[in-house]
Parts: C-alpha cells; structure tokens; sequence
C-alpha cells in the first residue's frame, strides 16, 4: 500500500481533524447498517 506523508506545521490539530473525519464517517456507516437491518428483518 503506497504511503502518504504529510507535512503540517501545526500536527496535532490535523490530527484531531483526521479523527474527527474518521469519527463522523464510522458514524454514519454504522447508521446505514443499523437502518439496512430495520429494513432487512
């Protein structure tokens, strides 16, 4: 898998943007799942 590197003055606050990102999406995928199994039994 090919590595990215990222160079950023300030590290910690992209940090906690990237989490956040991660967060909000993992969220939002085990929303669509929990609605998919309503839907599905």
């Amino acid at each position: 898998m090919p590595e990215l590197k990222i160079k950023c003055q300030n590290p910690e606050s992209l940090k906690n943007t990237i989490e956040n990102m991660i967060y909000d999406r993992v969220k939002s995928l085990k929303s669509g799942i929990a609605k998919t199994k309503k839907i599905l039994l």
